[in-house]
């Protein structure tokens, strides 16, 4: 499986758990929580962390991340929390990756 289709995949899903939220927010408000859980559909694993570092791509295969507030970023908010961190280059049009620990 692609990296895009794991994005897609992973993207469907967040929108149907979200549409199965809202349904099940309108027969049992009190017991719904208004925040996301991550599934990983090649371990199975389940968290309320995010992972970071896993962009979405819109319609046009652009990609963005997810803000706090739910907004759409163009960067990954976190990245300076990771080893490799992905920049872009602006001469080569293209993105690279730097350890921030062996520098």
């Amino acid at each position: 499986m692609t990296g895009a289709a794991v994005r897609a995949a992973v993207t469907a899903l967040l929108l149907t758990l979200l549409l199965a939220a809202t349904r099940a927010k309108k027969a049992a408000p009190a017991q719904q929580r208004d925040e996301f859980y991550f599934y990983n559909e090649m371990t199975g694993a389940v968290q309320w962390e995010d992972p970071g570092d896993v962009p979405f791509e819109d319609d046009n295969g652009l990609r963005f991340w997810l803000g706090s507030s739910h907004e759409k970023l163009s960067e990954d908010p976190t990245k300076m929390k990771y080893s490799w961190v992905e920049f872009w280059s602006e001469d080569l049009q293209r993105p690279y990756f730097h350890n921030q620990e062996t520098l």
